[in-house]
């Protein structure tokens, strides 16, 4: 274990238990948005990223990635779930999942032949701090508005999963928690 590592107890408890793609399709499916969760096919989740070093920032850049395929697709990997663990509500949160996206899509473009689209990104906060959380910000929102220059283009959307507004009888039992 590094000592990266040992700095992060509660991702290292996150990473431990949600690379388990049944724990974390039963996660999705009772915490993110139906309408999404709904077209992907959660028997085909794999874990295909348990941990992310950024080098030059010597930091943790996201928790958990998998990919799947929508259900009405043919290709092997159109979707990647993107996991983000955090104890403490973070204003950056949105930056922080648009460059781990763009970091797991210059892997994927570097590993593949020919590479001509990208999968779906499906940006999920796991939350577990004290208090709730009080606004989910949007890339928009952080980036200085000019009126009449649209801001929502590198917008991503990021489905929160807010433990701390789940009365703890719904969770006591709950296996991907």
């Amino acid at each position: 274990m590094t000592e990266l590592e040992l700095a992060h107890p509660h991702d290292l408890l996150v990473r431990h238990f949600l690379v388990e793609p049944d724990l974390t399709a039963d996660l999705l499916t009772h915490y993110v948005d139906p309408k999404i969760v709904d077209l992907l096919d959660l028997d085909g989740l794999r874990c295909e990223s348990p941990v992310n070093i950024d080098k030059n920032l010597d930091e943790l850049i996201g928790d958990l990635r998998f990919s799947t395929t929508f259900k009405q697709s043919d290709k092997p990997t159109d979707v990647f779930v993107f996991f983000e663990h955090q104890s403490k509500q973070d204003r950056m949160i949105p930056f922080r999942l648009l460059e781990y996206i763009v970091k797991s899509y210059r892997k994927h473009l570097n590993a593949g032949d020919g590479v001509k689209s990208f999968p779906y990104p499906i940006a999920v906060v796991l939350y577990h701090g004290t208090r709730p959380w009080s606004t989910l910000p949007s890339m928009a929102d952080l980036i200085d508005s000019v009126p009449g220059v649209d801001t929502n283009i590198l917008n991503i959307p990021i489905h929160l999963i807010d433990l701390a507004t789940i009365p703890l009888d719904k969770l006591k039992g709950h296996p991907a928690v």
